[in-house]
């Protein structure tokens, strides 16, 4: 299903949420949407019942120390939307509309179960995410309650779709964030694969290197290294290991 159509279809059983605003009010204080989404839900509430609603059934935290933007998640039954208060206060609009939008996306295609229920990797499957959900609203969605969504930082600044996977893929609405995942994991294994591997152990252990001994202030230079990687060394004073190099 296209954007479009999930949010022609979500929007129409959706009620007037006007009756809802009442609850912002009983919220805590920590857990207020801060000034700009409130002035955001004002502004949606006579104009598009989906988003305004999204918002009003929201938690807000800010500054949370892993969140250095804005993200979502579900507890118990709730949305949190985690929010950096500097990074949303720059923003006009246009651009804060485009976040609440990218982060509603989210929670609508239930990236974070289904992530989970696949067993994959939280921070690839949300970067796939984060690139099929910006290149739909910026093809599709455009705009929300009269305000023309920008991308922040300008539509060359955030995760666009992978060009290998929309390559191999051409038709967009075939997009999926599974397989977009897979093929950001296998572009990353053949990266991995052709960088060399960093020295072990064994392979810095050379004839003549300075090396401490044990947890005491003891020092020895290796005289022989054996092929199973065990060495044998020749005890040196502290001031002589100064000398030949710094120790291991």
């Amino acid at each position: 299903m296209s954007l479009k159509s999930l949010f022609e279809r979500m929007n129409e059983r959706v009620q007037d949420p006007s009756v809802e605003i009442g609850n912002l009010l009983l919220e805590q204080e920590e857990t207020r949407p801060p000034e700009k989404l409130r002035a955001m839900i004002q502004h949606l509430i006579p104009r598009d019942a989906l988003f305004a609603t999204f918002l009003l059934k929201c938690r807000f935290i800010k500054n949370h120390p892993d969140v250095q933007t804005a993200g979502v998640n579900i507890q118990n039954g709730k949305i949190n939307f985690y929010y950096n208060e500097a990074f949303i206060s720059k923003f006009p609009p246009e651009v804060l509309m485009f976040i609440i939008a990218h982060e509603f996306y989210h929670i609508a295609r239930l990236h974070l179960d289904r992530a989970a229920r696949r067993k994959l990797r939280n921070d690839l499957y949300n970067v796939a995410g984060d690139m099929i959900i910006n290149e739909n609203i910026l093809s599709e969605l455009k705009s929300v309650a009269g305000l023309a969504l920008k991308m922040p930082g300008g539509e060359d600044a955030g995760l666009r779709i992978d060009k290998g996977y929309a390559k191999k893929v051409k038709d967009s609405k075939l997009w999926t964030t599974e397989g977009l995942y897979k093929h950001l994991e296998k572009d990353q294994k053949k990266k991995q694969k052709g960088q060399p591997k960093p020295p072990s152990k064994k392979d810095l252990m050379v004839q003549g290197r300075v090396v401490r001994i044990g947890d005491d202030d003891k020092y020895g230079v290796i005289e022989k290294v054996n092929k199973d990687g065990t060495y044998k060394t020749k005890p040196i004073s502290k001031a002589e290991a100064k000398k030949r190099v710094k120790p291991a």
